[in-house]
């Protein structure tokens, strides 16, 4: 009730800068995911994309949800992401950990190189999917700097390539 309730306002009274509704659905999508619910708050992110196509950060956070269970989906938000102008060792990372899902280290392991090379700074903790061993996604939350992260993911890669210089290297 708390997420129609939310559409319901933003709807009648917000904008595509609304940061409170942003927030608000992000919230709720993130009680979702704390349930088990991923597809609701999968949903969540659907909804509010309709409602704010030009957001960058409602396709970073739908193709978020997505990541675990339709990768590719996921990938494709965050590629509409990036094109609508978002930037950041957050939706780098969550770029490669969609390709490693697909079985493309290669690319993911390319994503993170690029995103080395501009130099991406750390930033505060941001909430991602904790990497299980050898390979795939838990349906669990871990909060810790993208830019970390983003190690993880290349090192990840490159195992998965058996590129030791490359493990070492990161």
């Amino acid at each position: 009730s708390k997420v129609t309730k939310e559409i319901a306002r933003r709807t009648v009274t917000g904008g595509d800068d609304d940061r409170h509704a942003v927030d608000a659905l992000t919230q709720r999508a993130q009680e979702a995911i704390d349930d088990g619910h991923i597809d609701v708050a999968a949903a969540v992110f659907e909804t509010a994309r309709r409602m704010s196509p030009a957001s960058s950060e409602l396709a970073n956070n739908h193709g978020f949800c997505l990541l675990p269970d339709s990768p590719t989906e996921a990938l494709d938000a965050f590629c509409e992401a990036r094109l609508k102008g978002m930037v950041g060792p957050l939706l780098a990372a969550n770029i490669a950990v969609a390709h490693l899902q697909v079985g493309r280290a290669e690319s993911a392991l390319r994503e993170c190189e690029a995103a080395a090379f501009a130099r991406l700074t750390p930033t505060s903790p941001a909430l991602l999917w904790e990497m299980g061993e050898p390979a795939g996604l838990l349906p669990q939350l871990i909060s810790m700097d993208p830019a970390e992260y983003l190690c993880m993911v290349a090192q990840r890669a490159a195992r998965d390539l058996n590129d030791a210089q490359a493990v070492a290297r990161w």
